[in-house]
């Protein structure tokens, strides 16, 4: 993870190229460079150069300057305002890191340069050139799209998500020190974990690339600066989006019970989606987990994959079924754990009349050996199941998620289309991961 302590470089260079105490005006031995210098001085003095009476004036003056992209100022100080002493202009230029549209635009400068000219009496002059790299349109967008800062993880994780689903790829999301995932690196890991648990995050961020981020450094936040490309376009995001929300509309009755709803999205993608591992992709022999096979650019992993090549393995099944049964007002998880001895598997929780349950709709839809990816027959054998039922061949961590107590009492109506064949009874089943 990579860090960048940024200590406003305009403090830095302040008195490294500051010369505080600065001798009288130069003298020239030539007459004629004297008379232009003076000529040149008459001039900028019809300016007026600012008088500062107070701290808080200075500060002020700062900022509208700097916001403005101002590349000259220059002050005259009253002394007693600001001392001309390094220690006055550390905690003065210390405390204008509070403010955030300053913070941007200094941000986007490539150089500074200060000066104080000190010839004694009440005032002494102070001076700042900067160079920006900005023009005053992109200083506008720039200070227009200011992010809050954000106080808590969980706001921070919805910010990442919404820059996410945007398919931002460059932004920036000013944080609370008392956040702290910058220099924690387990809170770093742990904020990824979450990321990643989200299904609306964790299928965009397989199509990422180029992820790149720094953290700069203010005086009660600090600023996460990402940047990241996308192999994604957004109407593609928008058609999955709007494919579920036109899904539910249509098939969703505000009159069904929570199970019915439940029911008809397990046996919808039980029927759409078949278990693959991509376009001419045979089974790995070895880890599971580590094949990422594509239908088409779609990783199999991904609800893009269901979309656009009606198939995936669990983890894209999981996540459409999240999607599904949350635009349903359903409340669900996205589950991941193991497959009992080994593997990785991905499936559901949902809540059935204050009750959770396991849900796994990859499993729900039976293979028999030797059939192809198309052929199937529905099983109600892992359809709203208890902790109990499902740990006879799922594993998972019981402290991330809530307990399922019991399974779901099914009844007639709940019943399976007959198997002419005594498929299910007469072949053992490839359970899919």
């Amino acid at each position: 993870m990579k860090k960048v302590y940024l200590k406003l470089s305009l403090i830095l260079l302040l008195l490294g190229a500051l010369s505080i105490y600065v001798q009288p005006v130069n003298t020239y031995a030539d007459t004629s460079k004297a008379v232009t210098v003076v000529a040149k001085r008459s001039k900028k003095a019809k300016k007026k150069i600012e008088t500062i009476e107070t701290k808080k004036q200075f500060m002020d003056s700062i900022v509208k300057h700097v916001i403005n992209l101002d590349k000259n100022i220059k002050f005259k100080i009253n002394r007693k305002a600001i001392k001309n002493t390094y220690k006055e202009f550390n905690k003065i230029f210390d405390d204008l890191s509070e403010n955030m549209k300053f913070n941007e635009i200094m941000s986007n400068t490539s150089s500074q340069n200060t000066l104080t000219s000190d010839e004694g009496g009440r005032y002494f002059e102070f001076t700042l050139k900067l160079k920006y790299d900005i023009d005053k349109a992109e200083a506008k967008k720039t200070l227009s799209n200011i992010s809050p800062i954000v106080k808590t993880k969980e706001e921070l994780i919805r910010s990442m998500v919404e820059h996410t689903e945007n398919l931002d790829e460059e932004f920036s999301i000013n944080i609370a020190n008392s956040v702290s995932i910058d220099k924690n690196e387990d809170e770093y890991d742990k904020l990824w974990d979450s990321l990643y648990a989200i299904p609306e995050f964790n299928d965009i961020k397989r199509y990422s690339k180029g992820f790149k981020s720094n953290f700069y450094y203010y005086k009660k936040y600090y600023k996460w600066k990402i940047s990241i490309k996308y192999d994604l376009v957004k109407e593609e995001v928008n058609s999955l989006n709007d494919f579920i929300r036109n899904w539910v509309a249509e098939n969703i009755k505000p009159e069904m019970t929570e199970e019915e709803k439940v029911r008809a999205i397990n046996d919808f993608m039980v029927r759409e989606y078949r278990y693959t591992y991509g376009d001419n992709v045979q089974p790995p022999t070895d880890n599971l987990s580590c094949h990422d096979g594509k239908l088409g650019k779609y990783s199999v992993y991904t609800s893009f994959a269901l979309l656009y090549g009606k198939g995936g393995v669990c983890d894209a099944k999981a996540k459409m079924f999240y999607r599904l049964a949350k635009e349903a007002g359903l409340s669900v998880i996205y589950i991941t754990g193991n497959i009992i001895p080994d593997g990785l598997h991905a499936w559901n929780m949902v809540k059935v009349d204050g009750n959770w349950y396991h849900l796994d709709n990859t499993w729900n839809r039976g293979h028999y050996e030797g059939s192809g990816e198309y052929d199937y027959f529905a099983r109600r054998d892992y359809y709203l199941k208890s902790d109990a039922s499902m740990s006879k061949d799922h594993s998972w961590d019981r402290t991330k998620y809530p307990a399922a107590d019991t399974d779901y009492p099914l009844g007639p109506e709940h019943a399976l289309p007959e198997d002419p064949d005594n498929l299910y009874n007469t072949f053992s089943l490839n359970k899919a991961s």
